[in-house]
């Protein structure tokens, strides 16, 4: 699942509410690249509620999802050997980011280089043990643009540029509007991927 909106979805089925804009199922592995997720709705997983065998979920944007248990990412089921690196992940007001039921992040070394923000409610909850400070995982306000007009570009200054892990395998060499992946954003010298689907350029 690669480059595209997922945007404006309510999961509401017969069985259950879970993952608004994704629901992966025990069935088989996804891959999940460079999407931008906005403004689904389900009670659990607003974004995506994962449950399958090992995923890779790379450089998306799942941000402004509505989720009782979990605005960005409800977990049911994440297991060793699952990829979460360079997303950024933020939950609306007074919700939690990642939510997981019963099974946590397993092995944090394949979860990296994460921004996971909620404005008032929790980066982490459920099961799901906080990240944050730890394989450059962080927590800030990713500073997008003008999401109010679906703008989910990156401030000058976001936490995020240059945040990323560009050392993880099958990393996209153009972003999801087809600018170049890994420039330097921060003006340090040094170019480095950024968290999120849009790479920053000035």
């Amino acid at each position: 699942i690669r480059g595209n909106i997922i945007s404006g979805n309510i999961a509401n089925g017969l069985g259950g509410s879970q993952g608004g804009g994704i629901l992966v199922g025990h069935s088989s592995p996804a891959v999940i690249v460079q999407n931008i997720i906005i403004g689904n709705s389900a009670r659990e997983g607003g974004g995506i509620a994962l449950g399958g065998p090992p995923d890779s979920l790379m450089n998306n944007t799942i941000a402004n999802n509505d989720g009782f248990q979990g605005s960005g990412i409800f977990a049911f089921g994440i297991f060793d050997g699952t990829i979460i690196v360079n997303n950024i992940i933020t939950a609306l007001e007074a919700q939690t980011a990642i939510f997981c039921r019963d099974v946590g992040i397993q092995d944090p070394l394949d979860f990296s280089s994460n921004n996971v923000f909620s404005v008032s409610g929790s980066p982490y909850g459920g099961v799901c043990t906080n990240q944050t400070g730890i394989n450059g995982n962080i927590s800030s306000d990713p500073s997008f643009a003008s999401p109010a007009v679906g703008a989910y570009y990156l401030n000058d200054g976001s936490a995020s540029i240059d945040a990323g892990d560009d050392r993880v395998s099958n990393l996209p060499p153009v972003d999801f509007i087809g600018n170049s992946r890994t420039i330097d954003g921060d003006g340090d010298g040094i170019p480095v991927v950024d968290i999120g689907a849009i790479e920053f350029a000035k």
